[in-house]
This record gives C-alpha cells, structure tokens and sequence, in this order.
C-alpha cells in the first residue's frame, strides 16, 4: 500500500488547490532519474503543461516518445492528473472513449502548443494563489459559462441556444449598429434582440 501526501494549499467549493509544484516536481525528480540530473529537458513549464527542449532531446540522442512516456508517468502517479496529450497522439486518429480529445485537438497549434498538455482531474485547480479561480478544463462546469447582455435592445429571458466567446463581439456590434465581418464560427445572437 503506498501513503500519499499532496501539499493542498486549500479547498474552496469542493475545488482544491494545489501548487504548481505539485506536478511540476515529480516530472523534474522522474527526468532525473532516468536520464541524469541537470538533463535541460524541459525548455518551459507552462502549468501545468511542459514545453520540452527538442533540440537537447536530439542532441542527446534520444527519443522524444521516450521522454514524454517518462513526463507522463510521473505526472499520472501524482494523483492529480486526468489525461496527458502529446503533440503524437494529437495528429493521430481519435482514440475511442476518450471524452476530450475533440476538445484538446481543437485547442492545438502544433507549433505553439506544449509538447505534453496536461489536463487535471476535476476537483482540482492548480495556483500558488492564494485566491482566484480559471477556466480551461474540458469539463462542462468551466465550459459552460454564462453570457449577459443588458440594454435597451435587449429581450429579457435566458436563452438556450449555444453560443461562445467568438459571438460576443459581432452581437455587441449589431447591437451599436457596427458593421462586423462574421467569421465561419461567428454568429449574432439575434435571439436575445429586440
């Protein structure tokens, strides 16, 4: 049986709130081990995902999957850690029953996107604050967030129909009578005016 102690610095809300540290940590103690300390793999942790040295990694002489398959062991023995992504599985065919890949994947520029993008367990929200709180999780309790307009031209009522943060600015521009171009995922919320 193994005892495990995380460092909680609070919970608030049934949300609890744990140090960057916390995940940061065990990859950095897990790289060591397997490929000596002061190794330079992590170019960036951008928590709680890391942004490998790719050049260090080539240069070295070893295999990214190697590295990321270490990054996510440790990450996934914290306790903490729902699902790992890497750029890999990313490009590759969506695997079955997986419920945030679509999500994960549309949020993915290869380019700019951390090599191993960490998605926490629900229930916890990673801050060395004391205070505040994000969105950025795939589950629908941080996704689904409200959207209120208030004025004049505004029907009072709560509307249903999906809608996010792209359709903000062409509403508030139909409402102020702005010429806006729409993009492919843009819409009016014409339902909410008068």
């Amino acid at each position: 049986m193994m005892l495990r102690l995380m460092n909680v610095a609070s919970s608030v809300n049934g949300e609890s709130r744990v140090r960057t540290a916390e995940v940061q940590d065990p990859v950095t103690r897990a790289l060591e081990a397997r490929f000596g300390a002061q190794n330079g793999l992590v170019a960036r942790y951008s928590p709680p995902d890391f942004y490998l040295d790719l050049d260090t990694i080539a240069r070295r002489g070893w295999a990214r999957r190697d590295v990321e398959a270490v990054v996510e062991k440790a990450l996934l023995e914290t306790g903490l850690v729902e699902k790992v992504y890497t750029h890999e599985r990313l490009l590759g065919d969506p695997p079955k029953g997986d419920p945030y890949f679509a999500l994960m994947r549309r949020s993915f520029f290869e380019t700019r996107s951390p090599q191993v993008i960490v998605v926490l367990k629900d229930g916890f929200y990673l801050s060395d604050r004391p205070g505040g709180t994000g969105h950025g999780t795939p589950y629908d309790h941080d996704r689904n967030v409200p959207v209120v307009f208030m004025g004049a031209s505004v029907k009072p009522g709560t509307y249903t129909a999906s809608c996010g943060p792209e359709d903000i600015a062409p509403t508030l521009a139909a409402l102020l009578h702005l010429d806006y171009p729409l993009q492919d995922a843009d819409r009016v919320l014409k339902e909410m005016m008068r």
